[in-house]
């Protein structure tokens, strides 16, 4: 069966899409700051000898994974669906779902993950996979005062990628906002010797899970989170269970709250038109399908992350990345998204 991912006849309007366009814009929008793209291969071949020693295959190495979602399953058994893509909220492609392994993808060649800083975030790297594998998200590293965290997760996973993280400082812990982001999480946990960190809201789709899953009731149950090194707040939406992460200042979103294409301007002048009637985040419970949520729900996100102090925000995907007034504009997002699903002028406030 064709790969989606490589079928010229398939595309679709969704954040992933413009997420790829983002990146190229955000790129040379930021001319005047440098930004080192890590291959990490070549990452991997400067590290000391010690970090350069072979490394055990990952735990389920021959288990299926669904090429269109990255979804990795607990069986190596042939499959002819796969729940995540069959919601609503993903999709099946035209040319039908098809399926792989993390020893198929490793053997074939065709791929390799970058690592690459944020810009304007000395804390952070994203991890990206080329070609795009599944739908096609970044994981975050983010460096906290007790340790690194991956922030969501990618399906592919090979042994340079491994020693470049371990060049950066490994992995404490692992945060994933939502099931869309599960690929083999258990995987690189195995590698890491870390624990997955999943909200227990969305425990029935979760298609593998290891002893190093953690399906947690509240944030505080995640270490990291309790002694303050970062923040977790469970906002739902999208999913019950979506999640958002903050850290100095910067807010990790996913895509319980996804920036638009106007959320990549700079903020607008004090008394703009634009900056009382533009968005720069979406809230919705199907971003490929175009499905909102209700404006009761959007006021819910917004509760839940309100006590938390944020300026940037980081999407789920290369370039999705607002840079100052972070917090107003999730703010007067919400507010007009609200109004316009015809919600209450003072919803935010009640």
């Amino acid at each position: 069966m064709a790969d989606p991912n490589k079928d010229p006849t398939w595309s679709i309007h969704s954040a992933q899409d413009f997420g790829s366009n983002a990146a190229s814009v955000a790129s040379s929008a930021a001319s005047s700051v440098t930004v080192v793209a890590t291959d990490a291969a070549a990452t991997a071949s400067s590290l000391p000898t010690a970090l350069q020693a072979p490394l055990p295959d990952p735990e389920g190495l021959d288990l299926t994974i669904c090429r269109v979602c990255g979804t990795q399953y607990s069986s190596p058994a042939s499959r002819t669906t796969c729940p995540i893509c069959e919601d609503p909220r993903q999709y099946v492609p035209p040319a039908g779902l098809s399926w792989t392994t993390l020893r198929e993808l490793r053997a074939s060649g065709g791929y390799k993950n970058s690592i690459t800083p944020l810009l304007h975030n000395p804390h952070a790297h994203a991890i990206s996979t080329s070609p795009r594998l599944g739908i096609g998200q970044r994981a975050i590293l983010i460096k906290t005062a007790e340790g690194n965290v991956l922030w969501d997760c990618i399906a592919y996973l090979d042994e340079e990628t491994v020693r470049a993280v371990r060049a950066l400082g490994g992995i404490k812990a692992i945060i994933i906002s939502h099931p869309h982001f599960y690929t083999t999480a258990g995987a690189w946990a195995e590698v890491f010797d870390c624990k997955v960190y999943t909200s227990a809201l969305d425990a029935h789709w979760l298609q593998r899970r290891t002893p190093r899953h953690v399906l947690f009731s509240e944030p505080q149950e995640i270490p990291l989170a309790r002694t303050g090194a970062l923040d977790v707040a469970v906002c739902g939406g999208h999913f019950p269970g979506s999640l958002v992460l903050c850290h100095a200042h910067r807010l990790y979103t996913a895509d319980t709250i996804q920036v638009v294409p106007s959320g990549l301007n700079p903020p607008a002048p004090k008394g703009h038109a634009s900056q009382r009637e533009t968005v720069s985040f979406a809230f919705m419970w199907s971003y490929p399908n175009m499905i909102p949520l209700g404006w009761r729900a959007v006021r819910d996100i917004w509760k839940a992350v309100e006590h938390l102090e944020w300026r940037d925000v980081h999407g789920g995907f290369a370039g999705l990345d607002v840079y100052g007034e972070g917090k107003k504009r999730v703010y007067d997002s919400a507010r007009i998204v609200i109004k316009r699903l015809g919600g209450e002028d003072d919803a935010l406030y009640d």
